[in-house]
């Protein structure tokens, strides 16, 4: 092989390289990386700002399961009213969508739990938890279909676990002055049993119920208007 012919080879080799290196280095420039778009990431969509969320206040008259009905009520209305807000079907059109199908079967399931709760407004502590125990099963359909996106975007939580409410019927001090028949406790003991496990909603927590079992208390003699009260200690 002649000397130019070799140095024409090279030249041909050399000027394809570059031709390669431009036509990948221009590539590069235009792919778009896997699993991205072209346009701009939409924002995130603050739900809690969008439905004016507010978190409900524990009620020292309900007891522990009756406020856990309230919680999985307000959550299912908040939910409700997110069917009607723009920035929930634009950020979340797969939800929305199935929100808009099992609106009617939410809302019933709704109107059965709060049928229940009012009905154990001003019960004993014994019947407030079987009655919204009921309560629970009546919309446990919908609450566990949507309690995880509730939770995710912050629209859900247990607010009443632990938080102190008095039940404003029940001293917490105790049943210190006469009732009807004339029984008057001492300082940390009430008139009845049910008395007693409405006052640990005040004194210990919501809840706290579950820590705890309501005892008789006896003193003086029996006849006394005293002499059988009823208090609390753990288990």
């Amino acid at each position: 092989m002649t000397k130019s012919r070799r140095t024409g080879q090279i030249v041909a080799v050399v000027a394809c390289s570059v031709a390669a290196l431009s036509l990948e280095a221009q590539v590069r420039r235009t792919r778009v990386p896997q699993g991205t778009s072209t346009s701009a990431p939409a924002a995130q969509v603050d739900l809690k700002a969008a439905v004016g969320y507010t978190t409900p206040r524990p009620d020292g008259r309900r007891s522990c399961t009756c406020n856990e009905l309230e919680r999985r009520l307000h959550g299912l209305r908040v939910l409700l009213k997110l069917g009607g807000v723009e920035a929930f079907a634009q950020g979340f059109p797969t939800e929305s969508q199935q929100l808009s199908q099992a609106r009617a079967t939410v809302q019933s399931q709704l109107d059965a739990g709060s049928t229940v709760l009012d009905g154990a407004s001003g019960k004993s502590y014994a019947q407030q938890e079987h009655l919204c125990g009921e309560g629970l099963a009546k919309v446990e359909g919908a609450w566990s279909q949507w309690q995880p996106f509730l939770g995710q975007h912050q629209l859900d939580s247990d607010y009443y676990r632990g938080v102190r409410a008095a039940n404003p019927g029940v001293p917490e001090e105790g049943d210190l002055t006469a009732n009807a028949s004339g029984r008057v406790c001492t300082k940390g003991s009430w008139w009845n049993e049910d008395r007693a496990l409405w006052a640990i909603n005040g004194r210990e927590g919501i809840c706290k119920q579950e820590s705890y079992r309501a005892k008789e208390i006896l003193r003086g003699q029996k006849g006394d208007p005293g002499h059988r009260c009823f208090g609390y200690e753990l288990k």
